[in-house]
């Protein structure tokens, strides 16, 4: 099919699916699949579909709390650890973070919480799958850049705000039924026109992720 005719195509489909465009479904649809449309309908799947399948199938209850409306969270400065990611590479996030910990405290550093940066990967095509991730913490506005780091400055925004509650279990399997439940179902739900901008994992300074009760919010960027 020709290009242009199969990006309208998508464009239909996202809009269809109660999208406000291309680009919100594509992300929706490779962070809940781990493939992008694109590629998933050329004929690539994920590593393994079988196991996939039987470990989503018995994926923990995500355990979320939805903020009744959109909050508007001031600006932020995030020092940390990039790198860009692919549906086979992703995995590889809590390793970042690993390498990240170890350089903790910064100079300067605002509070002791954390945050995850997740965009779209430098290069990526619309209807690619490609993650970047910053392992980060927030800095002073005048801090210098940190050596072998990368800053983002993520002006003032409006968010939607999903509070996840840890139930003492392996944490990955519950972040990932807090992924497919919040990019599955409360975002295409909610009624809210997606912004071009990263979305965040947020964790506060006492995060323990075996410990039940203990929480991590999601930040999705609404327009607005």
């Amino acid at each position: 099919m020709d290009p242009r005719a199969l990006a309208a195509r998508a464009r239909a489909l996202a809009l269809d699916a109660g999208f406000d465009s291309q680009e919100g479904f594509t992300r929706a649809f490779s962070r809940t699949f781990g493939v992008s449309p694109g590629r998933y309908r050329a004929g690539a799947r994920p590593p393994k579909p079988e196991a996939l399948a039987l470990h989503v199938a018995h994926l923990p209850a995500a355990n979320l709390i939805q903020a009744p409306a959109p909050a508007r969270k001031p600006a932020l400065r995030i020092a940390g650890l990039g790198q860009d990611f692919t549906e086979v590479t992703v995995s590889g996030i809590p390793a970042l973070w690993r390498r990240f910990e170890a350089r903790l405290p910064l100079a300067r550093q605002s509070g002791g919480g954390a945050y995850g940066v997740c965009c779209a990967a430098p290069g990526a095509q619309p209807l690619q799958y490609g993650l970047g991730y910053i392992a980060g913490v927030e800095i002073a506005a005048d801090a210098e850049l940190p050596e072998g780091l990368e800053v983002i400055d993520l002006p003032a925004r409006s968010y939607l705000v999903f509070r996840q509650v840890m139930d003492g279990g392996p944490v990955h399997p519950q972040m990932q039924a807090a992924v497919r439940e919040i990019w599955g179902d409360r975002v295409p739900n909610a009624g809210y026109a997606l912004a071009r901008a990263p979305d965040l994992e947020v964790y506060p300074e006492d995060f323990q992720p075996d410990r039940a009760g203990a929480w991590v919010e999601w930040w999705i960027p609404v327009q607005g």
